[in-house]
């Protein structure tokens, strides 16, 4: 659907995903206990990467 761009933008996706699961399993794990200023600040890291997520997903919909 993006033509050139296509295995560009399927790249930063899918290492975005990667990030978000290896962050997930870290919490899961308790990873990041005792650590309360870190941890909100990885959770807005995964925000921001699902925000950027969409936006790219949404522009290839158009």
């Amino acid at each position: 659907m993006l033509g050139d761009l296509g295995p560009a933008v399927g790249w930063v996706m899918f290492n975005g995903l990667a990030l978000i699961v290896a962050n997930a399993w870290g919490f899961k794990d308790g990873e990041w206990k005792g650590f309360v200023k870190p941890r909100n600040v990885a959770l807005v890291g995964n925000l921001v990467i699902i925000i950027a997520l969409v936006i790219l997903g949404v522009t290839n919909v158009m």
